[in-house]
């Protein structure tokens, strides 16, 4: 997914409190304790982002309005796909995953390494091949 929709960065995933507000209703002060949100924003532009603490519980309410949160996501419009192939990115993957199964020689690093190699071998290489010049 693209990071940005309509134009505005992170505008799919990040919140006003009004749209808070008009997807939880009463329990909209509940649910900014719950995920760090303010009246000002978290994040930039007065947006907010839901920060949720890796060991915090998940009551019954939390969960109705976790719910709640996502229908009224889904109406928003959502970003385009984003399905370019970042070579550098790729390339520094491949080198990790080299490096770990050089450290750990866990064949899982080296198999994941060869997989992204085929990937860029079938997705990039291929295509320019069959690119002609001028």
């Amino acid at each position: 997914m693209d990071a940005d929709s309509e134009g505005v960065e992170g505008k799919f995933y990040a919140w006003t409190w009004s749209e808070i507000e008009t997807a939880v209703g009463n329990e909209s002060e509940l649910v900014a304790e719950y995920f760090h949100c303010t009246h000002e924003g978290n994040w930039e532009h007065g947006l907010n982002i839901l920060i949720q603490e890796i060991d915090q519980p998940l009551d019954e309410k939390m969960v109705e309005a976790k719910k709640k949160l996502f229908a009224y996501r889904e109406k928003k419009i959502r970003p385009m796909l984003d399905d370019k192939i970042l070579t550098g990115w790729n390339a520094m993957a491949i080198q990790g995953l080299v490096d770990c199964y050089k450290a750990f020689s866990e064949r899982m690093f080296l198999e994941l390494a060869l997989s992204n190699i085929s990937f860029i071998e079938n997705n990039l290489v291929k295509k320019w091949e069959n690119l002609s010049c001028l």
